[in-house]
């Protein structure tokens, strides 16, 4: 009986040192977001099922988990490429917002990764978020926009203000605008 109870301690700690002698989790390898390459219909409609694709390092972690307030799933490994591993789930969304993160284990380690990245502990603030029956107008999509706020222009240094005759453009000499609300002479 002694001798079963060492060699069960015995296997206990080589199992625990090989967990311990992991390779290094790399971090920068880690990845989601709400595109198509990761979220399977991007903006799902309720009733629909959802797959959400999570990338790691090839053959660097041990399991990777979908996280939400209720509760925990499993994700299956469903392909390697190159230098990556993707792990997938299917959900099907109801009415309700869908809220996540992921949680990544390998070997000892436990980490968290969400919209902004890897963690520690989850943040609900950055999770990922779906809203079924969604959609981003298509003339929207990949666009870029600017927001200008004109009451950020103020002249906060009137020393360093382009005078008059002080430059020319195009062949005319350049006048400082005394007048905001003139239209400007062609």
């Amino acid at each position: 009986m002694m001798k079963k109870q060492q060699s069960i301690y015995e296997l206990n700690r080589i199992q625990q040192y090989i967990m311990q002698m992991r390779p290094i989790l790399r971090k920068r390898a880690l990845f989601s977001d709400g595109t198509e390459d990761y979220r399977s219909p991007a903006e799902p409609k309720a009733g629909e099922l959802v797959t959400i694709r999570f990338r790691t390092a090839r053959d660097n972690v041990d399991a990777v988990w979908l996280c939400t307030e209720q509760k925990k799933y499993f994700m299956e490994k469903t392909e390697s490429e190159g230098l990556f591993d993707y792990y997938s789930i299917e959900i099907r969304m109801t009415e309700e917002h869908f809220s996540y993160y992921f949680e990544i284990e390998t070997g000892m380690l436990h980490c968290i990764f969400d919209r902004y990245g890897v963690n520690q502990t989850p943040r609900p603030q950055y999770n990922f978020e779906i809203v079924p029956g969604f959609s981003t107008p298509d003339w929207a999509k990949g666009a870029v926009m600017y927001q200008i706020f004109v009451d950020r222009f103020c002249n906060g240094d009137p020393t360093n203000d382009v005078q008059s005759c002080e430059y020319v453009y195009i062949g005319k000499p350049v006048y400082q605008v005394k007048d905001w609300s003139r239209n400007p002479s062609t």
